[in-house]
């Protein structure tokens, strides 16, 4: 999801809680977990800092994405499906294509790219713009693939 560099207080509430009630991790620490992704990803900060802020070790967050990714998935979905409704009947829309690489440091993960300060999860996103809003029509993790076959 794309954010501005600026949400209103109003608004930034709004997201959250439509993000909290798709997002549905299980587990002892999935609210925590629940409440660093989505916090980190609208102020634009790291997982680290804000797993400090609700008491849990971002190492903890990690696991969970790792071990439930079935909920990342589900969340997508449900974005993409908002997305398509969103552009109604539309026929063609200008799409945005952005590779995103996250770099992390730890044990590697299966079919993930390396970079030069360790590890990163990559994932290519297809957005459009549509009556000002950012729409995302696809989202996939990026394991060891061209960048062709991504934009196929």
């Amino acid at each position: 999801m794309t954010t501005p560099d600026y949400i209103s207080p109003k608004i930034r509430v709004q997201i959250e809680e439509k993000l909290f009630s798709i997002i549905n991790f299980k587990g002892r620490r999935a609210e925590e977990v629940k409440k660093t992704l989505v916090t980190a990803a609208l102020i634009k900060d790291s997982v680290e800092n804000k797993a400090k802020e609700f008491g849990i070790l971002p190492k903890t967050v990690r696991n969970y994405v790792e071990e439930q990714p079935q909920v990342i998935d589900q969340m997508l979905n449900v974005i993409k499906t908002i997305s398509a409704k969103e552009l109604g009947g539309r026929k063609r829309v200008k799409i945005s294509i952005d590779w995103t690489s996250i770099e992390y440091k730890g044990k590697p993960v299966e079919g993930l790219g390396g970079s030069e300060k360790g590890y990163a999860w990559n994932y290519a996103t297809a957005t459009t713009r549509v009556k000002g809003k950012t729409l995302i029509l696809a989202f996939t993790r990026v394991e060891r693939v061209s960048q062709v076959q991504i934009i196929e």
